[in-house]
């Protein structure tokens, strides 16, 4: 379950933060379908009135341009809300591989997996 979250959010960085070329979709699709992400909501919760405002004009907006794009991003990091997205998607990868460290697997079975444990957290596409 750790493994799956942290994927999860990393996925949500890479559909903000990422290029299309690598992620194979347009960065701005998730902000278009307003997705709410650990990104778009911790980003809300600690913005001040004016982020939070521009940050709700942003989302869910389907007429979105790269200029809008890039204010979400800007907003995403100065409320340490990309910082904290990466922080707690290496926590849980750093939890799974734990799990696996301990496990009774055989070892090629463990190298595996720790092997896709750090590609979850350190993808780019």
């Amino acid at each position: 379950i750790p493994a799956g979250r942290a994927f999860q959010i990393q996925d949500d960085v890479l559909g903000v933060f990422g290029s299309e070329e690598k992620i194979g979709k347009p960065v701005d699709s998730d902000l278009k379908e307003g997705k709410k992400t650990l990104l778009t909501i911790h980003a809300l919760e600690k913005a001040n009135p004016e982020q939070k405002k521009r940050l709700l004009e942003i989302l869910g907006n389907q007429n979105i341009s790269m200029k809008d794009v890039e204010d979400a991003r800007k907003i995403i990091e100065e409320t340490g809300s990309l910082e904290h997205s990466k922080t707690l998607a290496k926590e849980l990868a750093n939890q799974a591989l734990e799990v696996v460290k301990s496990s009774d697997f055989r070892q090629e079975g463990k190298d595996f997996l720790i092997a896709i444990a750090d590609k979850l957290v350190n993808r780019e596409d």
